[in-house]
């Protein structure tokens, strides 16, 4: 059998004390942030010329990207780029002449900035456009770069937003995926898991209030942190800047997430349903759902934010299976006839009772 070449391999560091191994994939593709659009660099391909040339491997159409800009290699799992243009290819708002890019690391080019990312971030990418919104560019480049680079960032969300829900995604496109992912709920909890050589660590101050109350002391132990990266989950009731005081994490925007809420993705409410439906019951689509419907569903306020919406999708399913019998649909969700007729009522949908 032919030995798999080095650009398809997924590489593995030293680890310390038996810890398993960190582990980094093949950087195939260059993320454009603030447009959701990702340019790929395929696999069996280790040369790659980039421009907005036609005779170009990566096209990158954009104002001040020249016809060749510059070239990338991929060795095992980094980009090794090569300026070509006069307009100068940027790190960090520096021009560079030779440099290299791990995952989540950025470069410029003219006016456009792109992130080295891995199949394993790309396919978490539709579940973070669920959470955060489908045209959240700017977010999700931000979860991605968190995630792929191992960096701490806190999320912020109110409850029932599926805040809980990104921590696991950053986590299984980290290099430290095969490590655990701890989320302690008292302070003997945080401090033994502070010592752990684990993957992350999540604390959701609402879930465990005492280790708010507890911050300053446990902020001493975070430098003490082996090989790890801390995820912190907030309520909208905290900033990022009372995150970095009580923890002193210098997190910073760039290392924010904030999760919005549903009411204020009235016109997106159509799109996640979709995505709910295409997920649970591939049979159906919006348009048995029906127009009225729809705009009823976008007019809602959605106080329990994404929760709300999935278990408006279950219902949603269970009266379109039963034709519209809201008592048959009651007796498939295992609800009381009466309870369903009422949630019917107040988002104003067209199921009539029979």
């Amino acid at each position: 059998m032919k030995a798999m070449s080095a650009e398809h391999r997924t590489s593995t560091l030293p680890s310390k004390y038996g810890a398993p191994a960190l582990e980094l994939d093949p950087i195939t593709g260059l993320r454009e942030l603030g447009t959701g659009t990702t340019y790929p660099l395929l696999l069996g391909t280790a040369e790659f010329l980039v421009g907005s040339g036609t005779d170009v491997s990566v096209n990158v159409p954009h104002k001040y990207v020249s016809r060749q800009h510059c070239t990338i290699a991929r060795r095992a799992q980094r980009l090794l780029v090569h300026n070509l243009s006069r307009n100068g290819t940027l790190v960090d708002g520096v021009v560079q002449g030779d440099f290299e890019r791990f995952q989540g690391e950025t470069f410029t080019i003219g006016e456009t900035t792109l992130m080295a990312v891995t199949d394993a971030a790309l396919a978490l990418e539709p579940q973070l456009r669920l959470l955060l919104g489908r045209d959240a560019h700017e977010l999700i480049d931000r979860v991605l770069g968190c995630g792929l680079r191992g960096d701490s960032c806190a999320i912020l969300g109110e409850v029932n937003s599926g805040r809980a829900e990104i921590p696991p995604l950053l986590h299984a496109m980290s290099m430290r995926r095969k490590r655990a992912l701890l989320m302690p709920a008292t302070t003997d909890e945080f401090t033994h898991a502070s010592s752990t050589l684990c993957g992350g660590i999540v604390l959701d101050v609402d879930v465990a209030p005492n280790l708010r109350r507890e911050a300053p002391r446990l902020a001493t132990q975070l430098p003490q942190m082996i090989d790890a990266r801390m995820t912190a989950i907030y309520g909208c009731g905290e900033s990022a800047r009372q995150l970095d005081d009580r923890f002193g994490l210098r997190l910073g925007d760039n290392r924010t997430v904030t999760i919005p809420s549903m009411r204020s993705r009235g016109d997106e409410v159509a799109a996640v349903l979709a995505s709910l439906l295409k997920a649970r019951t591939p049979s159906l689509t919006l348009s048995d759902v029906g127009v009225a419907n729809l705009a009823s569903l976008s007019a809602y306020r959605w106080p329990r934010n994404l929760a709300e919406v999935r278990e408006a999708e279950h219902r949603i399913a269970a009266l379109i299976i039963e034709n519209g019998n809201v008592r048959a649909a009651a007796k498939r969700l295992e609800l009381h006839h009466s309870t369903l007729q009422q949630w019917i009522a107040r988002l104003q949908l067209a199921f009539h009772d029979r």
